[in-house]
């Protein structure tokens, strides 16, 4: 009956989801600037990508109806949120369009059966009527404000010019020094300065740009070097 509490399990299952959500907050507001801003993907190639991710999970979304018939809920719910797990360790260590594709396509094809899925399962913990329209206007509202609220915590910790602080490990990422001289940051040449003149230690296979004169204590200003393991 309306104002009657909800079954224990349909509770778990909100407040799981409210985590779940939580979690790609931190992650699908930030994905175009990470591509573009961390891995120097240029943006008509980023929205390629995310435009090729929402194809992949239009192409999923159309078997997931078999899928949940003949498999249930709770199993392609689960096989969702394992790809989703591995999708994000994926973009994680990709450098470039090549290999950030494989992680949106997967993430793409996992995000958009998601919402079915969840929607069965709670048709499945809750059979009564009213009940159940409870249960989805909570679960609306709930995982609404934890992608918002995962959103403001990923703002405050992620910063393009330490990839490391997106989600998930991040290594051989450069990192960035300030300009001495204009306290702006300028693309990495990926070199190391010499203490004295124009001379810089090159990197193998990396050729060094001209260096700006040196500063008052002999060093280049600007120069970004690559920390390798960051």
């Amino acid at each position: 009956m309306p104002g009657s509490a909800l079954p224990r399990v349909t509770r778990l299952f909100l407040a799981g989801n409210a985590v779940a959500m939580t979690g790609n907050g931190l992650v699908i507001a930030f994905t175009l600037i990470y591509l573009h801003q961390a891995r120097a993907i240029a943006l008509p190639v980023a929205g390629l990508l995310l435009t090729a991710g929402a194809a992949a999970g239009l192409l999923a979304v159309t078997v997931s109806g078999v899928l949940l018939d003949r498999l249930g809920a709770r199993q392609v719910l689960t096989g969702i949120i394992l790809g989703q797990a591995a999708a994000q360790v994926l973009l994680a260590w990709a450098h470039n369009a090549a290999t950030a594709l494989p992680a949106l396509l997967l993430y793409g094809a996992t995000w958009a059966p998601m919402f079915p899925a969840m929607a069965t399962m709670i048709a499945g913990l809750t059979p009564d009527p009213a009940a159940q329209q409870r249960v989805f206007a909570i679960n609306f509202t709930t995982q609404n404000a934890a992608i918002g609220i995962g959103t403001v915590l990923g703002a405050a910790v992620a910063n393009v010019h330490h990839p490391g602080s997106f989600p998930g490990p991040v290594p051989g990422q450069r990192r960035i020094v300030p300009d001495l001289r204009r306290g702006a940051d300028l693309p990495a040449p990926l070199c190391a300065p010499r203490p004295q003149g124009r001379a810089a230690s090159r990197l193998p296979g990396r050729a060094c740009p001209p260096w700006p004169a040196a500063g008052p204590r002999g060093i280049a200003p600007r120069c970004l070097h690559r920390i390798p393991g960051v």
